[in-house]
Formats: structure tokens, C-alpha cells, sequence
């Protein structure tokens, strides 16, 4: 997947490209069978002086075709 960063080198909106593939069944996660799509939006902060941390927050929905959806958070520090 590809991402693209609409904003400043510093503060930016990180939005990543659709990917189609086949989610295996498990049925403990709830995970969109069989066959899904994901894309990945997400809000970035990166300070680029020596020592300062990179911070990001963001959505990645897998949805199934037919129907479902499960939605993943991720935030990283």
C-alpha cells in the first residue's frame, strides 16, 4: 500500500492507498470473509530536529465485500 501526506513536512494528513485482497477465516477476530478492501487515513506529526518523536494516529477499516466491516486504530509514538 501506498501512502500519500497532504500538509507540512512537520504536521500532515497520511492517507494510504485501497488494497483488495482475501482475509483467511478466523473466526475469533470477526474479520470480513472472505474477500475484503482496506485503505488507511491518519494524522501525522513529525518533528525533524535530532531527538524529537514522531507521533501518528490513525484508521485503517478492512471491508468485506460482503458486507462487514471491522475497524482497526493504530496509534504510534
Amino acid at each position: 500500500m501506498g501512502n500519500y501526506f497532504v500538509g507540512t513536512k512537520t504536521s500532515s494528513l497520511e492517507l494510504g492507498g485501497i488494497v483488495i485482497g482475501e482475509i483467511y477465516k478466523n473466526e475469533e477476530w470477526g474479520h470480513p470473509k472472505p474477500n475484503a478492501a482496506t485503505f488507511t487515513i491518519a494524522y501525522r506529526y513529525m518533528n525533524r530536529k535530532k531527538w524529537h518523536p514522531t507521533i501518528k494516529a490513525g484508521l485503517t477499516p478492512m471491508i468485506g465485500f460482503n458486507g462487514t466491516a471491522h475497524m482497526r486504530i493504530g496509534i504510534f509514538f
